[in-house]
């Protein structure tokens, strides 16, 4: 009697049929792709692994070709280098986090920030299948005090803002500062922030690792209140002054043909040029925390 077809993931955990299945995924993947790949099952996930050493789940379909490219978006200022230390708030299902660590190598650290409980497991997942020792993984929301809040629970999880409303879940709330120190982190030489309105409160936890910060790009939302969302997505003036204040330079970037690029912010230590943008209106909005930004550790 002939077996009955049985789906993917079930093959795959038939002793029998899991190098076949592998074998012809690994040969459609490779030929749709045009390079070579292995496709194998490892700590319960079907993942691809690519020549370069990156493992990615096929739930992910991305290659490391369009991974880099999307990272590129945070590297228009500043591209991390061997041993830095990088800080991605928002780090989301991990897509920047592969790329950060090939970049800083086992001798640099990656701290990797997600708050959504969904997306932080398939970010660990990852890292996971990756074996990146260089990246700690941390769940939490970047606020301005530790405590409670409250995130969206949206199947677009790029989206997924700290609000409180309808269709939320409960997750920790800590300051940037508070999470830094306790990994034993002096020092930042890249911020990557792209957490859905909330890069103002983030930032007024974190008064005394700003000054110890040597870049920063950082994605303000307020096209999301052009396009008829709250108000609260207005963050860029905000931010703005808040790295008016504590000292930073504003650089120029060439912005790509997206409209929404150009609400992006890249800075790096020293004194702010804001080459022809007015900040001066915002700083009455953070005028206290304008000054605890400016005092180091």
């Amino acid at each position: 009697m002939r077996r009955p077809h049985l789906p993917p993931d079930r093959a795959m955990n038939r002793r029998g049929l899991r190098w076949f299945v592998a074998l012809r995924r690994t040969l459609k993947i490779s030929l749709a792709q045009r390079r070579l790949c292995l496709v194998r099952r490892r700590k319960g996930i079907e993942s691809i692994r690519y020549s370069n050493g990156m493992v990615i789940p096929i739930v992910m379909p991305r290659t490391p070709e369009q991974l880099r490219e999307a990272a590129s978006l945070f590297f228009r200022a500043y591209r991390p280098r061997r041993g830095d230390v990088v800080v991605d708030a928002g780090a989301g299902i991990g897509d920047e986090v592969l790329v950060f660590a090939s970049l800083v190598g086992k001798r640099g650290n990656v701290v990797a920030i997600e708050a959504h409980p969904a997306s932080f497991e398939r970010l660990t997942t990852l890292c996971r299948l990756n074996d990146l020792p260089q990246v700690r993984c941390v769940q939490v929301a970047l606020a301005n005090k530790p405590g409670t809040t409250y995130i969206t629970d949206s199947e677009r999880v790029v989206a997924n803002s700290v609000v409180a409303g309808d269709r939320t879940l409960p997750v920790p709330a800590d300051t940037l500062d508070h999470v830094l120190s306790r990994l034993g982190i002096g020092h930042v030489d890249f911020l990557k922030m792209n957490i859905e309105r909330a890069e103002l409160q983030a930032l007024e936890g974190f008064a005394r690792g700003l000054p110890l910060t040597q870049n920063v790009a950082i994605a303000c939302h307020d096209r999301r209140a052009d396009d008829g969302e709250s108000d609260a997505f207005r963050t860029r003036a905000g931010v703005l002054a808040v790295l008016e204040a504590g000292g930073f330079q504003l650089v120029e970037v060439q912005m790509g043909g997206d409209p929404w690029e150009s609400d992006y912010i890249y800075a790096r230590a020293g004194s702010l040029r804001t080459g022809g943008i007015s900040i001066t209106t915002a700083a009455p909005l953070l005028s206290s925390f304008a000054i605890a930004a400016s005092q180091a550790f």
